[in-house]
């Protein structure tokens, strides 16, 4: 299978024209929509929404949340992809987490001593002593486990609950937004993070039906399981290479630091071999490739992200300095191929791949098939 690759060092080269990786010109606002509201067409999940404030038609992309992570996490990540003239679609999955975490039960899923050793991790309450550190070794595995408890290891329901809002989006898109704001469901993508990556790609494979036709997938840093041969269900990755059967053109972006643990007590958030590697090694040509050299599983998330979910993103993940750097490349490079494959126009996807936009991260690896 034909491939094209270029060294990391090209990615650095300066521009010759306006940069994807800042924000395009039109004016992003945000709407959200939930499930049980006087709506003419209630969503199946709520939603949270991003779009150009001027009037016009404009291609629709989906976007996928990962493990334990609110929509709103990513609003300005969709915010920047709206700035270029797409509506943006981000359901909410996993609501009785939150109802978990932010009552009583919170106690008794964890135990106080638990939350109070997880909280000292994240700099929140100060760690005492050192046997206090060491008794709370565990509570990060044991936090960890309760809250896969409370979502679920199998990302079935992720992915049939995608599948519900692609097919809401006939019905119930544009009696959502105002009326000078028309979805061209002609021209529709779909990308996810992490787990939302891993059911974006379960999706794009079958695993569930939809009415609807994707013409571009996007995996911004995927994971398929807790570790090296420690897939969740249900199973995406084959381990064969180019086996992925998608009838759309497919992007994979990676995090550097996302395979690295942040520190002996937690699990790497992007473990090797579950991780974008694989992902990308099962995907047929029209396929790319991009790896962020400094920056972690999360980095892509608002720089401000509350409740403990919030706190647990700065915490549980080896991170980068700042998260805006790697927000602004994943929302450009989010762009270029959604122009590429959606409008037709891959000019900005090919000035990255030879140089001529200048990334605001280092690139590790920048490959194309087809």
């Amino acid at each position: 299978m034909p491939s094209a690759s270029t060294s990391a060092s090209a990615a650095t080269a300066a521009p010759t024209k306006a940069n994807v990786f800042d924000l395009g010109s039109y004016t992003p606002v945000l709407q959200t929509i939930e499930t049980g509201s006087t709506h003419p067409v209630p969503p199946p999940k709520p939603l949270l929404i991003a779009m150009p404030r001027e009037a016009g038609e404009y291609p629709v992309l989906i976007v996928l949340h990962g493990y334990l992570l609110y929509n709103s996490f990513y609003s300005q990540l969709i915010q920047h992809i709206a700035s270029y003239g797409f509506i943006v679609v981000a359901p909410q999955f996993h609501s009785l987490v939150y109802e978990v975490l932010q009552s009583k039960r919170l106690y008794k899923a964890f135990g106080l001593s638990n939350l109070l050793g997880l909280l000292s991790l994240c700099s929140i309450v100060p760690r005492r002593t050192r046997s206090l550190e060491e008794e709370n070794a565990g509570c990060s595995r044991m936090v960890m486990k309760n809250l896969y408890t409370c979502a679920g290891e199998d990302a079935t329901v992720d992915i049939d609950a995608a599948a519900a809002v692609t097919d809401w989006l006939s019905e119930g898109l544009h009696c959502s937004l105002p009326a000078a704001i028309q979805p061209d469901l002609t021209k529709l993508g779909l990308a996810g993070h992490s787990r939302g990556g891993k059911a974006a790609f379960a999706l794009a494979l079958g695993k569930a039906a939809t009415s609807l036709k994707f013409s571009a997938l996007v995996g911004i840093d995927p994971v398929d399981g807790k570790d090296e041969g420690k897939q969740t269900p249900p199973k995406v990755l084959t381990y064969f290479p180019h086996s992925f059967k998608l009838d759309m053109a497919a992007m994979v972006i990676g995090s550097g630091l996302g395979e690295v643990k942040k520190c002996h007590l937690f699990p790497a958030c992007a473990p090797k071999g579950v991780n974008h590697e694989e992902f990308f090694n099962e995907c047929q040509e029209p396929a790319c490739y991009f790896v962020a050299k400094d920056y972690g599983h999360l980095d892509m998330l608002n720089d401000d992200t509350t409740g403990i979910r919030g706190i647990a993103t700065y915490c549980l993940c080896e991170n980068g300095k700042s998260r805006e750097p790697m927000r602004r490349f994943v929302g450009g490079i989010v762009v270029a191929f959604m122009k590429a494959y959606l409008l037709g126009d891959k000019s900005d996807l090919t000035a990255i791949r030879d140089g001529h936009e200048t990334a605001p991260v280092e690139l590790t690896t920048i490959e194309f098939l087809g």
